[in-house]
């Protein structure tokens, strides 16, 4: 790859002497294998790109049945079962307002306890927001992690905010 690179650099440097070559590899942070003029590179910050993030460790994990019981049209919830038994419970509120919801899970052990949480609020007002060159941090997360106890499982849920709980 870097062979390829290299051989469109060399051709577009000896045709246009002037022209200044643009990475999309975040070249100050490290040393880079290719030359370049200007490096171009991007910190993600659709709100997708935050959900995605908050979602990934689903991948290969069971969904046990569960119910989610609000009146709320802009909440998202799952729950999974991951390798080493712990059950991951996610909630995403994409609205304006808070919502107050309570999380019941039947099937668990008599053993089974609430080791905490973390909270993830997105920064912007309008969740389809993106961050962009004039406001590169207008989506940010602000991240929390919090010691649950049985009372937490019907803490509201702010605006903009990811949850996540795990048994």
């Amino acid at each position: 790859m870097v062979g390829n690179y290299i051989k469109f650099y060399d051709a577009k440097r000896s045709a246009y002497p002037d022209i200044k070559i643009i990475s999309n590899c975040n070249g100050p942070s490290h040393s880079l294998d290719h030359p370049a003029d200007y490096y171009d590179f991007h910190h993600y910050g659709t709100p997708s790109y935050w959900v995605q993030k908050f979602f990934r460790e689903s991948s290969g994990a069971t969904l046990p049945d569960a119910k989610l019981q609000t009146n709320s049209s802009t909440l998202v919830a799952s729950a999974i079962t991951w390798q080493n038994s712990n059950l991951p419970e996610n909630k995403v509120n994409f609205g304006n307002s808070e919502v107050n919801l309570k999380v019941s899970i039947d099937g668990l052990g008599l053993n089974s306890q609430l080791s905490g949480s973390t909270r993830t609020v997105l920064t912007s007002s309008n969740v389809m927001d993106e961050n962009s060159f004039v406001d590169p941090i207008k989506v940010l997360t602000q991240c929390k992690i919090q010691l649950m106890t049985q009372k937490g499982c019907g803490a509201p849920l702010s605006p903009r905010m990811m949850k996540k709980m795990i048994l």
